[in-house]
């Protein structure tokens, strides 16, 4: 399972990822442009400071878009200027605390057939989990207030190919 995730809003659309394990710290910092609703990494830097691996520029993506308050944060400061990836005035930029993740919200539609809305959600709920750091399966299982039982039957629904809103794998691999 991966560790958990922070993250740091910056100015000019950058934000700071940081997962942590004891004293191995990854790190990097991931550019972002607005894409429609969304938000598209557009470049990384890592510093060398960075001792364990960092975390992928897609899992970052994942979060950012995923945490509506590190969104809002983004739009806030997309127009502020930073110094070069390394400077010092880069680093400074980042002085904020993380934004916490907000909890996975999932309710189950009332009846006894669910839809291709509701598949979806549950692979949103997915990548979000899967984003911080979480076992997905028991994430939307706590969300939903079912068993780990019932949110795998969901998750292997939402990864039929006829649905398709998460791409196939192996039994007993989380992947996205």
């Amino acid at each position: 399972m991966q560790t958990p995730l922070e993250l740091i809003p910056g100015p000019s659309g950058w934000v700071m990822a940081t997962t942590a394990v004891g004293t191995n710290v990854g790190r990097c910092f991931v550019r972002f442009e607005p894409v429609g609703k969304r938000w598209q990494w557009t470049g990384v830097f890592i510093p060398a400071t960075s001792v364990d691996t960092p975390p992928s520029q897609r899992r970052v993506e994942l979060a950012v878009n995923a945490n509506p308050a590190v969104s809002e944060a983004l739009t806030k400061r997309l127009e502020e200027p930073i110094g070069p990836a390394g400077t010092v005035e880069f680093f400074v930029a980042f002085n904020g605390r993380p934004i916490p993740a907000e909890p996975i919200k999932l309710k189950r539609p009332s009846g006894k057939r669910l839809d291709d809305s509701w598949y979806e959600a549950v692979a949103k709920a997915y990548e979000t989990a899967l984003a911080r750091g979480e076992n997905p399966r028991a994430a939307i299982a706590k969300a939903a207030g079912v068993s780990p039982d019932v949110a795998g039957r969901w998750i292997y629904e939402a990864r039929k190919p006829e649905r398709g809103f998460l791409p196939p794998t192996e039994p007993g691999k989380v992947s996205v």
